[in-house]
């Protein structure tokens, strides 16, 4: 979303962080627990709009609420520097990082 409106983006299958192909897998939660899910775009500098406040929502599957993802490195009003017609790659969901 940015400034309340969704952004029409593409959206692929990602990698892990070191680059290597995404493997699914199971991924078991305890109460309180976390995973993580690689999301990795290509910058387009100028063409993205950087003043106006983004969000990004994900849910476990189409039947699931949507939920807002927290961005730990995310700072300033657009932190995602993409914008209509830009391609996202999602990496499937896996234990956090160390």
């Amino acid at each position: 979303m940015q400034g309340g409106r969704p952004l029409a983006l593409t959206v692929g299958p990602g990698q892990t962080a070191d680059g290597r192909t995404a493997v699914v897998q199971r991924v078991g939660l305890a109460r309180g627990g976390s995973a993580v899910a690689l999301l990795t775009w290509r910058s387009y500098g100028g063409w993205a709009d950087t003043e106006t406040s983004q969000s990004v929502t994900a849910a476990l599957d189409a039947t699931s609420t949507l939920t807002t993802v927290d961005f730990s490195a995310a700072t300033g009003a657009a932190p995602f520097d993409i914008a209509d017609g830009g391609a996202w790659a999602i990496a499937p969901w896996a234990p956090p990082w160390n």
